[in-house]
């Protein structure tokens, strides 16, 4: 029987031709997600504290040094409440989005901070130089808010730092610094504090310009290179505002402009207060996460920001009127730094630098403490009270209680903790 024999060939193999694609658009198969509204890319406590729950309005005098009144639930004034937004004076997890506008009860220390902020408007800033203390959620944020709000009703100027971890979590980007007063920039942060201060303030910035000053032309990648036209702001003939707002718009390193920003809010008579909150943050962690070129971990006052702040607390830099106000935050591990500086605790010689930092504790000996007590029983009594008109309690039988008692269990739950007494009151049982 015959068998044929298979050919073999010696030509090169070659791969399929590829498919040509089509150039027109498949329509998607399957399950095609959509958006539903503004909370579609945020968890869930971005859309608790920025969407759709908050309450009718509601009507309350507003917070201001002439309305103050002892006990009394206030409102944040609509002309600050829009500046404090862009200073991130209000947080996540102060329920705010309970409330039509944010709401704060006018208590003792706030009218100790209003007579604080009298003396500041007609003073220079190393006669008020503040540090706010108090256990965790006694209300530190809210009262530095209510302060700012109240310096704002004067047409006072307000550079806000909400956070000082900012500056020693090693989140940010850093490099050496241009300038010879400091060593390292942190020019993402920088940028942001800028864009805020200007926001914040933009009614309170025609303050004519002491000097000039430049902003280098910045090209673009791949732009053809040219002559380099500098931009100037005049001595007499621009104001403050005008560097400002192109600063929010320029692409280059605005070391220089901050610094140039604080030495004309420092020239002027307009009052200036600079706040900073968390500011244990410099205490828990003097040394930062960032590493030098040694890869050694760097100390927290060779950066521009921090080292500004502590100028003006020493007292090497002031304004002509105004303050600086730093805020401690229960969320840091507690040391001798800030306690030893405001004379709450007696000098351990020989107490580890992670428990004691000498270098830092003897620039915050300049401060004045100023203490946040807990709630008493008729503070405490006046919240309730607004909360049940407002409908914000929802986890008790209102119309069967009787007040006194209610209060009393209320102030024994949350031991006079504003933050402990809020989610007593907001938060359901399981």
């Amino acid at each position: 029987m015959f068998r044929g024999i298979r050919a073999l060939h010696t030509s090169a193999a070659s791969l399929a031709e590829k498919k040509v694609s089509l150039s027109f658009r498949k329509e998607a198969k399957g399950f095609v997600k959509r958006s539903k509204g503004p909370g579609n890319h945020k968890n869930f406590i971005n859309v608790s504290s920025t969407t759709l729950l908050k309450k009718s309005e509601s009507h309350l005098p507003d917070l201001k040094p002439q309305n103050l009144t002892k006990n009394v639930v206030t409102n944040f004034p609509n002309d600050s409440v829009k500046a404090l937004h862009h200073l991130g004076s209000f947080r996540k997890g102060q329920f705010n989005e309970a409330f039509s506008r944010p709401v704060s009860l006018v208590r003792d220390a706030t009218i100790r901070l209003e007579k604080i902020l009298q003396k500041a408007l007609t003073t220079d800033s190393t006669n008020t130089r503040i540090a706010i203390i108090g256990e965790s959620g006694v209300g530190k944020t809210t009262t530095l808010a209510q302060f700012q709000s109240m310096a704002k009703s004067h047409k006072a100027i307000v550079f806000a730092i909400n956070n000082a971890d900012n500056f020693v979590d090693g989140s940010s980007d850093f490099g050496p610094s241009a300038l010879d007063t400091v060593e390292y920039r942190q020019p993402m942060v920088t940028r942001k504090l800028i864009k805020k201060f200007f926001k914040a303030n933009k009614d309170e910035l025609n303050i004519p310009l002491t000097e000039d000053i430049k902003f280098a032309t910045v090209k673009s990648f791949g732009e053809r290179k040219g002559k380099q036209q500098d931009l100037a702001f005049k001595a007499k003939e621009n104001t403050l505002f005008d560097v400002l707002n192109h600063a929010v718009h320029y692409r280059g390193d605005l070391s220089h402009c901050l610094h140039f920003t604080f030495s004309q809010l420092s020239a002027s008579n307009v009052p200036v207060f600079l706040t900073v909150d968390n500011f244990t943050a410099f205490t828990q962690n003097p040394i930062t996460a960032y590493r030098d070129t040694k890869n050694n971990r760097i100390y927290f006052d060779r950066f521009e920001i921090p080292s500004l702040i502590l100028r003006y607390i020493r007292g090497d830099d002031k304004f002509n009127k105004g303050g600086v106000l730093i805020s401690s935050s229960g969320k840091h591990k507690s040391n001798d730094t800030l306690s030893v500086a405001l004379g709450d605790k007696s000098y351990e010689p020989y107490a580890k630098f992670g428990d004691f930092d000498r270098k830092l504790a003897a620039t915050l000996q300049n401060l004045e403490k100023f203490e946040v007590p807990s709630l008493n029983k008729e503070e405490v009594g006046s919240l309730l009270q607004y909360y049940l008109d407002q409908g914000i309690i929802h986890n008790e039988k209102t119309d069967e209680i009787n007040f006194e008692s209610f209060r009393d269990n209320k102030f024994f739950y949350s031991s006079g903790n504003p933050r402990e007494l809020l989610k007593s009151c907001t938060l359901n049982y399981y």
